[in-house]
């Protein structure tokens, strides 16, 4: 790797590093007063996770033969994160949902899972769905977050897309030790998760988001087991299915 591209990343990790600093200095002056509890969670997620990816790149360059791809992703992700922070803090721009087919969706989407190294299929077809791409994206950061914290290393995280019926269905699966029986039943049943340190941290804030994104798209989501162990949360959209063309009136003579 070139000098000049070394020297590069490492000034735009240090403007990244500010920036995070900034951001985190916001956060904590504000997390007090925002009654969304799930944005507060989503914020303090995202910073953790870029710092991890920042420390990681950092690590990586100070390496003797530094590998550019992994440390150009790595600042991507950071980046990324940092910007998931600070919307979650400031509240969303005016995006709102907009049409675009399952597949460009799905696309979109396996953003985080592949930054989690989800093993991720793209089996959507072309049928148009109205969405916000914003939101979904939040959920499947909480989702993909999730199930990296319960997977360990030699566990795998699985995320699909497909179109089935009047559905785009996304599938996360992960091998890890898997959601209490009591806790996947009372999701379902569209209560809240507990959230207290000794079950899994803010996990039930997490879900909270996922719910909320589903619920604006009218859609369905369920938890359940997945073969062979730990978890599998399965999401349904509603699809904008072609109808039948409209009859058309012969004019009366």
């Amino acid at each position: 790797m070139s000098e000049s591209r070394v020297e590069g990343q490492r000034r735009r990790l240090e403007e990244f590093q500010k920036r995070w600093t900034e951001i985190d200095r916001r956060f904590e002056a504000v997390k007090d007063g925002m009654e969304d509890r799930g944005r507060v969670h989503d914020a303090n997620s995202s910073l953790g996770a870029a710092s991890m990816h920042m420390q990681t790149a950092k690590r990586a360059l100070a390496s003797k033969n530094p590998d550019a791809d992994s440390i150009e992703r790595y600042l991507i992700y950071a980046n990324r994160l940092m910007g998931r922070a600070h919307e979650s803090i400031e509240g969303p721009g005016p995006k709102g949902k907009r049409v675009r087919t399952a597949r460009e969706l799905a696309e979109e989407l396996a953003y985080y899972p592949i930054m989690y190294e989800a093993a991720v299929s793209n089996n959507a077809d072309g049928h148009h769905v109205m969405a916000d791409s914003g939101l979904l994206d939040r959920m499947m950061h909480n989702l993909a977050s999730n199930a990296n914290r319960a997977t360990e290393e030699s566990g795998r995280i699985d995320v699909r897309f497909r179109s089935k019926g009047p559905h785009m269905v996304i599938e996360v699966a992960d091998t890890g030790r898997g959601m209490p029986e009591e806790h996947m039943e009372r999701f379902n049943r569209g209560e809240d998760v507990p959230t207290t340190k000794d079950e899994g941290g803010e996990h039930g804030l997490g879900l909270q988001v996922v719910r909320q994104a589903v619920r604006e798209h009218n859609g369905e989501v369920k938890v359940g087991r997945n073969k062979g162990g730990g978890t599998l949360f399965r999401i349904k959209i509603p699809l904008k299915r072609p109808g039948p063309e409209p009859r058309t009136r012969r004019p009366k003579r």
